[in-house]
C-alpha cells in the first residue's frame, strides 16, 4: 500500500498537482524523505532531444552572463523549453509534450552547476 501511495505522491508532482514533495508526501501519508529519494532515482522523462537541451542550456547561460539566476526564474526557462517543443511538434492531433515543474528545475540545477564548472575550467567567470 506504501509504495502505491509514494507512487501517486510523485505522479502528482509530476502533474504539477502538487509544488514540493513534502506537500505531496504529506497529502498521501508517505515519508517526505522516501519520495525526494525516489525523485533522485527516478530517470528523467526526456522531452527534449540533445539539440533542444542545448538549446536550452545556452539560454541558461546567457541568463547566467546577464547575472541573472535562471534557478530563480525557472520558469522562464520551463516557459522556453515549452515554446521550443510546441515548435517542433508536428503531430496537430496529439499536444505537444511540455517539461515538469521538477524536470525544468533539476535541469536548471544542473545546467547551472554545468556551465559554471565549464567556465571554470575553461579560464572563464
Amino acid at each position: 500500500l506504501k509504495i502505491a501511495l509514494l507512487k501517486i505522491a510523485i505522479n502528482a508532482l509530476h502533474d504539477d498537482d502538487y509544488s514540493s514533495p513534502t506537500t505531496a508526501a504529506r497529502e498521501f501519508g508517505v515519508e517526505p524523505k522516501t519520495v525526494q529519494r525516489r525523485l533522485r532515482r527516478l530517470p528523467t522523462n526526456r522531452a527534449l532531444n540533445c539539440e533542444q537541451e542545448q538549446a536550452i542550456r545556452v539560454y541558461i547561460e546567457r541568463l547566467d552572463d546577464h547575472n541573472i539566476s535562471a534557478k530563480v526564474y525557472s520558469y522562464r526557462t520551463r516557459a522556453a523549453a515549452n515554446y521550443i517543443l510546441a515548435n517542433s511538434h508536428s503531430d496537430p492531433l496529439t499536444t505537444p509534450p511540455q517539461v515538469s515543474k521538477i524536470g525544468s528545475n533539476g535541469f536548471v540545477v544542473a545546467t547551472h552547476k554545468f556551465t559554471r564548472e565549464s567556465k571554470a575550467a575553461c579560464g572563464g567567470a
